[in-house]
């Protein structure tokens, strides 16, 4: 299997990010995260996986930890409507931060979020034992 296979896989726009600094988007919190558990730079790393509406329809949104504490204090705030979120970062920093904002859910978003079940979203959540890996798909690194 190729890079190409991979990327048929998954289908476009899988995953919702922000590359550079200013870069905004808007979300819909569509259920708690799931972690995933891998390697970074040899170190045992935790990455948190939240399923998100955007524009651009059902996706995956990865945080680490320090953004995973601020969603999960704020889930309430940030769940309740659609969150705006700004990259603070330029592409590639790992010193990135993120401004989140609750915002009122915009027509064209809520008409993308009614579309959605609860089928679709526990699909593109998968169990890791069922993603791959060795260990389960747990241990993808990243």
């Amino acid at each position: 299997m190729g890079f190409q296979d991979c990327d048929d896989a998954m289908g476009p726009g899988l995953f919702f990010g922000l590359e550079d600094d200013g870069d905004t988007g808007t979300v819909k919190l569509m259920g708690e995260p799931s972690p995933r558990h891998g390697m970074y730079r040899n170190k045992p790393r935790t990455q948190y996986v939240f399923p998100v509406v955007s524009e651009d329809g059902l996706q995956l949104w990865t945080v680490g930890a320090k953004l995973y504490r601020r969603l999960r204090d704020g889930w309430k705030k940030y769940s309740a409507g659609a969150l705006k979120i700004t990259r603070h970062g330029e592409k590639n920093n790992q010193q990135t931060t993120y401004a989140l904002m609750a915002v009122t859910v915009l027509k064209s978003l809520a008409k993308l979020v009614k579309a959605v079940t609860k089928k679709d979203v526990a699909d593109i959540m998968e169990p890791p034992e069922q993603a791959g890996g060795k260990k389960g798909g747990d241990d993808i690194p990243f």
